[in-house]
């Protein structure tokens, strides 16, 4: 009795909706169990960690785009996603040296930013930190990951010359992630 009224009940479900099979290997990555059973995507804490989640709550949104992305095999746009996410953290890099990014592109804005990131040991404001060559180094690596990524990835998702497979979105996935993690130690989205 109790399996036909589950068959029915799933078959009632189903006429509502749409059901999306999930590789194991991926649901173990990216989804847990709430408390009533079911299972979701992970919370942006646990996809990146509670520190970037905080810092860059709307980067943390567009990684949560491109994990739904990922696990739905539509590699392109998890890509699409990771370099909108990107975008965040360059801003914030950005602002700590007073280049915006809202009327330029990331070649123009990150050669700002590593003009004024090597003249850090000679400007008072900066040279008078007990901390600048720590400051000057990190920025100087973030800087430099971002010259990168807008090189390796982000120029050719933005214009379509380029599409990923599943191996490639997910070691972008886990390099956007691991550098998430850098920068959130000194920047976030709202300084």
């Amino acid at each position: 009795m109790g399996f036909t009224y589950r068959s029915r009940r799933v078959e009632e479900d189903l006429e509502e909706g749409v059901l999306f099979w999930v590789e194991s290997s991926k649901v173990r990555m990216f989804f847990s169990k709430n408390d009533e059973g079911l299972i979701l995507l992970k919370p942006s804490a646990e996809l990146l960690s509670t520190r970037v989640a905080e810092q860059f709550p709307n980067a943390s949104s567009e990684f949560r785009d491109a994990v739904k992305c990922f696990v739905t095999a539509r590699n392109t746009g998890c890509v699409f996603h990771l370099m909108r996410s990107l975008e965040f953290g360059l801003r914030a890099l950005g602002a700590v040296f007073s280049v915006s990014l809202e009327h330029t592109n990331w070649g123009s804005a990150i050669d700002q930013i590593e003009s004024h990131i090597r003249a850090m040991h000679v400007d008072p404001k900066w040279k008078a930190l007990p901390d600048c060559k720590d400051q000057q180094e990190f920025y100087a690596q973030a800087a430099a990951h971002f010259g990168v990524l807008k090189d390796a990835w982000r120029n050719h998702t933005a214009h379509v010359r380029s599409n990923y497979d599943q191996e490639d979105a997910l070691d972008i996935l886990q390099s956007v992630r691991a550098f998430f993690r850098k920068l959130a130690v000194r920047l976030s989205e709202t300084p």
